[in-house]
């Protein structure tokens, strides 16, 4: 194959892994941002339940179970760790360390989960193709060997 064609399988190469990646990562990145929005969830649910947040609440008829379920979804976490200063004020700076860096350890296992099968499957095949169309050396000329003053072939 000669340089320029080369070149030109590569660029077609790369397209071709740049369009793949695209259009693979659309639904990979819609389940992690899913499986995210639900990582966050739970994490809210448990500080809820874990603090008894509930109890800041001072308007709640419902039962606590029904208001966590609730509150986890609507309210964000600076709204929690406003009434876990209310609830427990001593402790307040602690326990938000604490959900912040649990949080941040779920988030990135969630997106983890997700995201790195995907991006070893495209370098797999990025390295396939690679390894395809890499350079390789050109073959070595044929040895040409001296013609012998003494090879009955060419005597006179």
């Amino acid at each position: 194959m000669e340089n320029k064609e080369k070149s030109s399988a590569c660029l077609y190469w790369l397209w071709a892994w740049l369009i793949i990646a695209a259009v693979s990562g659309v639904p990979v990145g819609q389940s992690a941002y899913r499986n995210l929005l639900e990582t966050n969830i739970a994490a809210r649910h448990r500080l809820i339940v874990q603090y008894e947040l509930w109890s800041a609440h001072p308007k709640m008829t419902a039962k606590p179970q029904a208001w966590a379920r609730l509150a986890s979804r609507l309210l964000t976490d600076n709204q929690l760790m406003n009434r876990v200063r209310i609830v427990h004020p001593n402790n307040a700076e602690q326990i938000e360390l604490d959900y912040r860096r649990d949080l941040s350890i779920t988030q990135g296992l969630a997106l983890a989960k997700y995201l790195l099968p995907w991006a070893l499957a495209l370098a797999l095949i990025y390295g396939a193709g690679w390894w395809l169309l890499r350079p390789r050396k050109p073959a070595p000329p044929p040895k040409i060997v001296p013609v012998s003053y003494h090879d009955p072939r060419y005597r006179e």
